[in-house]
């Protein structure tokens, strides 16, 4: 069931109002940008980067909608590290501390009376957490 209600965190709110848009927002991101299978167009790490990228980017909507009252970090997290899976990826969340992760959510917030997001900082986090899953031989 999703929040009906406005809801602080420390010193964000994260209003019920816009929870629709950010969703649609987010889903637009991971239907329309996120490849929902192995692609291999750019070269390698350039694939990785991009995909990291707009990874980066979804997750600023989802962590903007904060949709639930408790569990919004781990649903997305999960949401995308099943979504990198099925791309050939691996989000390995260990790879950076709980601090800079927290840190560059926080960043990635709307200033006080805008909706977009800025997910710069999480640019970089999911640069790092990124990996390429090697390819599974399919059995015949």
């Amino acid at each position: 069931m999703l929040r009906r209600y406005d809801m602080g965190l420390r010193h964000q709110t994260f209003s019920a109002a816009l929870i629709d848009r950010y969703l649609a927002d987010a889903t637009r991101i991971l239907q329309n940008r996120l490849p929902h299978e192995p692609v291999r167009l750019l070269g390698e790490e350039r694939d990785r980067r991009v995909y990291s990228h707009h990874a980066a980017e979804a997750y600023a909507y989802l962590n903007c909608a904060h949709p639930f009252r408790e569990g919004n970090g781990r649903a997305a997290k999960t949401l995308l590290q099943l979504l990198a899976t099925r791309a050939g990826y691996r989000l390995d969340y260990g790879a950076v501390t709980k601090k800079r992760w927290d840190g560059a959510s926080r960043q990635s917030a709307p200033d006080q009376g805008h909706y977009r997001p800025d997910a710069h900082a999480l640019f970089r986090v999911f640069a790092t957490i990124t990996t390429a899953e090697p390819a599974v031989p399919q059995s015949r």
